[in-house]
């Protein structure tokens, strides 16, 4: 009983915040298991293979690997941080230790953080796929959809409208 929340699928695995028991649990649809119980009050987990990640309050973001059986740490610095997304060995999240919210990217293979967006203007919620981020560019008059190339460090604007553009997802070469 409690609340279940946050729930990501991706592999054949699910993982979700288990909010009576402060963890992160991961379910193998495979096996029909819970496979794992991370003991953190964490939010917003996402997964890709045997990489977990999740946010722990508002300014610190783990990494867990199923496979090793390792917990780390990820950000260090206290600014205010949200909406991780994983592929591969990559990380992105938004955070405000600038004053502003920008993009940054983690490389768990090369432990290095790197910031990908340095506009005046707020970006947010990032998802990657491969070697793109997508993400929300809040200026003061419109909110749109950008695109950045990790491989050529290109933006490129996806959407221009008058309405709110939120919440992008991207799959193979897929913008929604």
């Amino acid at each position: 009983s409690g609340d279940q929340n946050h729930p990501y699928i991706q592999g054949g695995k699910i993982v979700w915040v288990d909010t009576p028991t402060d963890s992160i649990k991961v379910y193998d649809v495979n096996t029909g298991q819970i496979i794992k119980t991370i003991s953190s009050p964490g939010a917003y987990p996402a997964l890709y293979g045997n990489d977990i990640i999740w946010l722990q309050g508002s300014n610190t973001i783990f990494h867990h690997n199923l496979q090793t059986n390792i917990t780390s740490q990820i950000t260090v610095n206290t600014s205010e941080k949200g909406a991780p997304s994983i592929f591969g060995n990559l990380i992105v999240w938004h955070d405000k230790r600038n004053g502003e919210q920008d993009i940054y990217m983690y490389d768990l293979v090369n432990q290095r953080e790197s910031r990908i967006t340095t506009s005046t203007d707020l970006e947010g919620n990032p998802i990657i796929y491969g070697n793109k981020i997508v993400y929300v560019n809040f200026s003061s008059t419109q909110s749109d959809i950008m695109l950045y190339d990790i491989t050529s460090t290109q933006t490129t604007q996806i959407t221009s409208h008058s309405t709110t553009q939120w919440g992008p997802h991207i799959y193979q070469d897929i913008i929604v």
